[in-house]
């Protein structure tokens, strides 16, 4: 799939979590053209968002989908065993997308150009 095609780039994604895989999905969204609020720290709510991705540890998932509760008609996560009925909280379509990639720390950079992932 050609991200800078597809039409879900015309609308605002939101990012939760400024971590490892919260800031090269970002980055990564913003090289294909996409409009990115965030990445937001846990607590934040990014605003205007056609769609928010949880990138916060697993164990935080369902806290963080409370949060997000009524903020965009889809909330998904990026964590490869979690359920997407941790999601449920969000009143929200859910979705996982889970990069089949390691992640760098800081200050190092993680491009997801190429990458593939598993999708739920």
């Amino acid at each position: 799939m050609n991200l800078e095609l597809h039409p879900v780039l015309s609308r605002p994604l939101g990012v939760i979590g400024a971590g490892r895989v919260g800031r090269a999905l970002s980055d990564g969204l913003r090289e294909a053209g996409a409009t990115v609020v965030g990445p937001a720290r846990r607590g934040e709510v990014p605003r205007g968002c056609h769609a928010i991705v949880l990138c916060v540890p697993d164990a935080e998932i369902e806290r963080a989908a409370a949060t997000v509760l009524g903020s965009a008609p889809f909330v998904g996560h990026t964590s490869g065993a979690t359920p997407l009925s941790a999601l449920a909280p969000a009143g929200a379509a859910a979705f996982g997308l889970h990069p089949l990639q390691t992640f760098a720390p800081p200050p190092a950079r993680t491009p997801l150009g190429g990458v593939g992932a598993a999708v739920a």
